[in-house]
């Protein structure tokens, strides 16, 4: 409903607005806001982008206007000074939380915004309303938001997120560098608890540990994979390599996790005594599942913001792809692990254009076979013994 509203009233609002005029970048911006509101895996991709502004603009303050859904990606990290949360579903809903909005940010003075929306148009108003005389933002063609932007950056189509977001940092003079994710500001309590959590499942110091994330979005079923072949998965590991197993999501995860255990249940020899029996979390806070990840040697995704926090954490990552393709969303830093057979309709998921997958067949999730999850899955796991 957000996407329709903001694509029809925002069209007609940027429609008021005249052309801005192009500016040069400065070297001297001192007080920067930076514009993500959405999703998880976006933000967890943006981060390395918004260091490098914090390194180049040395002394300057880092803003960031954002959605509180991100906000345990986001908080604690030590090149954001500040964070302004628009609650636009909640309590900021409507024009009198879109006024307030418009109302912080103006009476924080900010010299330069730099937007990393793709589509979104109230952002862009926002930070026009709001008197921000310099404002940056992607150049998307037939995307009429740009028409706001001083400063613009191409988006690369071809690249993968992370790489089309550092664009905007090369465009304001960081030098090109390798890039590498961000790990999450997880706490000594957040470890204490995972330390807890592991203990009471029966996991110890030295065993081999793999997370599996079946889960999606509501928005985004058309990613999920098939629990009996999950369950297949996970039962390869249990035998072939001894590992314990954690299975992971939300609340609204957990009918998909009850089948893939009932799938794992039901297959022969699984209910044998003595047999490792998988864990099952649906409770996490983000911080706390990114303190998991990172315990484990291996894990196991759909193509999710999750996926995109095992691999910041310096997990590895076999990330499961149809809609999207894994050079543009892949796991970062493990893009070798990723498995992806192309059709001809894919990627039908183009989120720089706001079009999400309504394929009802899931064809290319069906391409994806036991055998090609398990031969990443022995990559993943090559240096390490069962």
């Amino acid at each position: 409903m957000l996407k329709k509203v903001d694509k029809i009233i925002g069209r007609l609002i940027l429609a008021l607005f005249p052309k801005a005029k192009d500016l040069p970048v400065s070297t001297n911006y001192k007080n920067i806001l930076i514009i993500k509101t959405v999703a998880i895996g976006d933000l967890v991709l943006l981060l390395p982008t918004i260091k490098a502004l914090k390194e180049h603009f040395k002394g300057a303050k880092i803003t960031l206007f954002t959605t509180p859904r991100v906000r345990e990606v986001v908080e604690d990290l030590t090149f954001i000074d500040e964070i302004i949360y628009y609650d636009i579903l909640g309590k900021d809903k409507g024009l009198k939380g879109l006024k307030k909005q418009i109302d912080i940010i103006k009476s924080k003075r900010f010299d330069v915004s730099v937007d990393f929306e793709h589509y979104y148009n109230f952002t862009a108003i926002i930070a026009r309303l709001a008197g921000i005389k310099t404002m940056a933002g992607f150049s998307i063609e037939g995307q009429p938001r740009k028409k706001l932007f001083n400063i613009k950056y191409p988006y690369l189509v071809e690249s993968h997120e992370l790489e089309a977001f550092f664009q905007a940092a090369l465009v304001f003079g960081v030098a090109k560098k390798e890039l590498v994710l961000v790990p999450l500001a997880t706490t000594d309590e957040d470890s204490l608890f995972v330390d807890a959590l592991l203990f009471s499942s029966g996991i110890q110091k030295g065993d081999l540990l793999v997370g599996v994330h079946p889960g999606t979005s509501n928005s985004a079923k058309s990613r999920r994979w098939y629990p009996d072949r999950f369950a297949e998965i996970i039962d390869d590991l249990i035998k072939g390599y001894g590992a314990k197993v954690i299975i992971t999501g939300t609340k609204q995860d957990k009918a998909v996790i009850q089948e893939i255990m009932s799938e794992w249940s039901d297959g022969g020899d699984r209910r044998q005594s003595g047999l490792w029996r998988p864990v099952c979390v649906t409770e996490l806070s983000l911080k706390q599942f990114a303190e998991l990840c990172r315990r484990c040697n291996l894990f196991i995704s759909v193509d999710t913001g999750p996926m995109h926090i095992a691999s910041a954490m310096g997990t590895k990552t076999v990330g499961l792809f149809g809609p999207n393709i894994p050079s543009k969303w892949g796991p970062y830093g493990f893009l070798d692990l990723a498995v992806y057979e192309e059709m001809d309709c894919s990627p039908c998921t183009k989120q720089y254009l706001g079009k999400v997958s309504n394929c009802t067949t899931g064809d290319c999730m069906k391409l994806i076979t036991v055998e090609k999850v398990l031969e990443k899955v022995r990559q993943g796991l090559v240096s390490c013994k069962p």
